[in-house]
């Protein structure tokens, strides 16, 4: 079969390492991962110390010139926050005092695309480094490439410069099991000759946004003021219209444009508190939703709410919005608060003014839970685990978020959430251990989630883990039986349903580390196919139909609750 080109990488990147070792003692008294922490050890298990080190450089993908000042970060289960450095003037690194594990590597710099260790495209997995105690690892050298920059000028119907005009590049990617556009780069706001420039970008096909934010806030505008919806290039209001823009490595490409023009209108109403009362104090805001399910929040109005619960947006582009409502609570204008009220509702703006819109807020209800270990598990320690609510309907503003919570020293926390189809995701956690299940009131919730209902209590949530993690691992051989080196292993569920799951837990993808091997863990138990090929590219970038063409060359695997599987396999054929 032929890989796509969605698939396959065409431009080689580079990231290089050659290793060596040099053993010493291992250390004495360290702290091992899975021991339980009180608060007065809490920092010390965040920051574990060991006898391992690393060094390498940083350099240009292009020339393999050094390059200075570049931000280094090494990260592991067991560094929650990671370790961070910059190169010297000859791109030098070094990282000290290691615990062995197992560390991703990533390196950026303005100007240049930031990658981690293996990665070829941004797009890539990462490969991981394996540590020994006493172990030194010498000479990885990550090379970045060249970012690559869109520029161009935004005019209006009659080619006079338009500024202050946000633009943004987006890429379409699968996102909890739906295709939509996601934001890439920076924001670039144009300026007084309506020149714009968004940089940062990784080779590949971007399409363009430009979203006018109207004349600001307050209740005066002009009658019948004359502004412009949000345009993608070449200069349409529809992004099923629109055109790709491709970057390559270090490509600067010009996309010139004209918005296109539209009423502005205003916005005029009351919000409610959840007694029916009228809010006091707070703010509105309006985000931005475009077709293809992607919200903004770069754009759009906001006002204070007035002591007697009214707001007025002027200035409003035509679109489709989500109002955000916000009682300020303890924090003031801009956030709910500890003590605060939310709501939201959906807004379409065609260049007529609307009056007498009202929004209702509710009160967050507090969601409360523990993480456990399994009955056949050892112990952890729970300040490595975090926990967040996140909305099942993706269509949801992103200003309307649940938050994230810290997890005590028993393992409790609470999370505050609003309204709405929400489910719980385990943001990171011990080395070792993974995800089991995700109980409420005794029912398994972990990929379908729960519904939150205003004014009515949720039951306690159980976070199961388990020491008992599954893994599959193995070499790979090409066609002719020798050994590869590099290469990228995808594993995905034999149910296709389970792709379209917005937990995304039974997909996973992982590149060969230094020695040629690949590891692969965590699994749910399951039926699942594996493959492995060169310059295969994130599946999960093109969607579920993509795995369709990985199935004829996929091994099957079944995988029990914490069975460990060494599986070699023979690489795909292009």
């Amino acid at each position: 079969m032929r890989w796509s080109r969605a698939f396959l990488s065409t431009a080689f990147l580079g990231i290089a390492i050659t290793a060596s070792t040099q053993v010493t003692a291992p250390p004495d008294g360290t702290q091992r991962p899975g021991q339980v922490t009180g608060r007065g050890q809490a920092a010390r298990a965040r920051r574990p110390t060991g006898t391992a080190s690393l060094r390498g450089t940083v350099v240009t993908a292009d020339t393999g010139a050094p390059l200075r000042r570049a931000h280094v970060r090494l990260s592991a289960p067991d560094l929650r926050d990671g370790r961070t450095t910059s190169t010297g003037a000859s791109g030098e690194f070094e990282f000290r005092d290691l615990p062995a594990g197992r560390y991703q590597l990533s390196a950026s710099k303005t100007g240049f695309v930031q990658l981690s260790y293996g990665q070829r495209l941004s797009s890539d997995p990462s490969r991981t480094l394996q540590l020994g105690d006493g172990e030194t690892l010498r000479n990885v050298t990550l090379s970045l490439p060249r970012a690559g920059v869109i520029t161009g000028r935004l005019v209006d119907e009659f080619a006079e410069p338009i500024p202050d005009v946000m633009v943004q590049a987006f890429r379409w990617q699968y996102v909890r099991g739906r295709r939509r556009l996601t934001p890439a780069g920076r924001f670039a706001p144009s300026n007084d000759i309506g020149v714009y420039r968004v940089f940062g970008l990784a080779p590949g096909q971007y399409f363009v946004s430009a979203h006018s934010r109207g004349v600001g806030m307050g209740p005066d505008r002009a009658e019948d003021a004359v502004g412009f919806a949000p345009t993608y290039y070449p200069g349409t209001a529809s992004v099923s219209e629109a055109q790709p823009v491709s970057v390559a490595v270090g490509q600067e490409v010009t996309a010139d444009f004209q918005l296109v023009p539209g009423r502005l209108a205003r916005v005029r109403g009351s919000a409610l508190d959840s007694t029916g009362r009228p809010l006091t104090s707070g703010s509105v805001s309006l985000a931005l939703r475009v077709e293809g399910g992607w919200v903004s929040t770069f754009g759009g109005n906001a006002d204070r709410i007035q002591d007697d619960g009214s707001f007025t947006l002027s200035g409003v582009p035509p679109g489709t919005y989500t109002l955000t409502a916000s009682s300020s609570g303890r924090r003031g204008f801009g956030g709910p608060g500890e003590d605060g009220e939310r709501g939201a509702l959906p807004l379409t703006v065609y260049g007529e003014d609307l009056d007498n819109v009202v929004v209702q807020t509710s009160r967050a209800v507090p969601i409360r839970g523990r993480v456990v270990a399994d009955e056949a598990s050892a112990t952890f320690s729970p300040q490595q685990v975090g926990v967040q609510l996140e909305s099942r309907d993706q269509d949801e503003s992103p200003m309307y978020f649940t938050g994230r919570a810290s997890v005590g020293d028993d393992g409790a926390f609470e999370l505050p959430a609003f309204p709405g189809a929400r489910f719980l995701r385990v943001t990171s956690l011990p080395d070792g251990w993974q995800l089991r299940r995700v109980l409420l009131g005794g029912e398994d919730v972990t990929d379908a989630g729960f519904e939150v209902k205003a004014g009515q209590a949720v039951p306690s949530l159980r976070v199961v883990l388990t020491s008992q993690v599954t893994e599959l691992s193995g070499s790979v051989t090409d066609p002719r039986g020798e050994t590869v080196r590099d290469f990228t292993v995808a594993v995905f569920p034999e149910d296709r349903a389970l792709l379209e799951l917005p937990s995304e837990r039974y997909v996973r993808w992982a590149r060969s580390d230094q020695d040629g091997r690949y590891r692969v863990e965590g699994m749910p138990p399951g039926d699942y196919l594996i493959v492995a090929a060169e310059g295969l590219e994130d599946p999960r970038t093109v969607g579920p139909d993509a795995f369709d063409g990985l199935k004829a060359q996929a091994t099957p695997v079944r995988l029990a609750d914490g069975e460990r599987k060494v599986l070699p396999l023979k690489l795909a054929s292009p």
